[in-house]
């Protein structure tokens, strides 16, 4: 029968650290693109008659924008306690 020591946990731990982060770094960026780069897209994109090119546009902008922070979310939300 295995024990878990310490240094495993503390392994386990460092895992978790490092893939959460990895999970919050690309989405941190994802509204810092969204920030930097909205003057544009109104300028470009709003004011601009709808064409097949703008709504495809659109829908990959902010589809991708909602999964990726409604992933983030679910990621880090606390669901062992509920289980």
């Amino acid at each position: 029968m295995a024990t878990t020591t310490t240094a495993d946990f503390l392994s386990f731990a460092h895992v978790i650290r490092l893939t959460r982060t990895c999970q919050l770094v690309p989405s941190a960026l994802m509204v810092y693109d969204y920030l930097i780069s909205i003057d544009r897209e109104v300028e470009y994109i709003w004011k601009r008659p709808r064409t097949t090119t703008t709504i495809l546009y659109l829908i990959v902008r902010y589809f991708g924008t909602a999964y990726g922070l409604i992933n983030t979310t679910v990621f880090f939300s606390d669901v062992s306690s509920k289980l």
